[in-house]
């Protein structure tokens, strides 16, 4: 769940690096540092998350492609996902997301519809 959200974000990358100075449940600031030492920069979801969007649109439910997967713990799952060769997408919803009932469906319809995996762009 993304608090602020107002939509669903489909994330397209992973990035190897923390944005937040907020501290970890132990007090740890991880800010700028790499999520994987031997990453590249970026990991990309080998599916096209346009064509997601665009399906979930026509669901009527609003939804956007977002290049920022958070600034530690989403984006870091994702990033590990996507570099560990993972068919991955991450989907952040707005914390009413509950109360939409074509949220679901419409999610399913959406990545059940996409086209076979595209060779991600490492």
């Amino acid at each position: 769940v993304a608090s602020l959200a107002t939509s669903v974000r489909i994330e397209r990358w992973g990035r190897n690096r923390s944005s937040t100075d907020a501290p970890d449940v132990a007090g740890v600031r991880w800010f700028g540092r790499p999520v994987l030492e031997a990453g590249p920069p970026a990991q990309e979801t080998p599916f096209d998350v346009d064509v997601i969007v665009r399906a979930l649109a026509r669901a009527g439910v609003r939804a956007i492609a977002s290049d920022d997967a958070g600034g530690f713990v989403c984006n870091d799952l994702y990033y590990r996902l996507l570099a560990a060769g993972a068919a991955a997408v991450f989907v952040h919803v707005p914390p009413d997301a509950h109360t939409d009932s074509a949220l679901g469906p419409a999610l399913a319809d959406a990545l059940g519809a996409l086209p076979p995996v595209r060779a991600s762009r490492r």
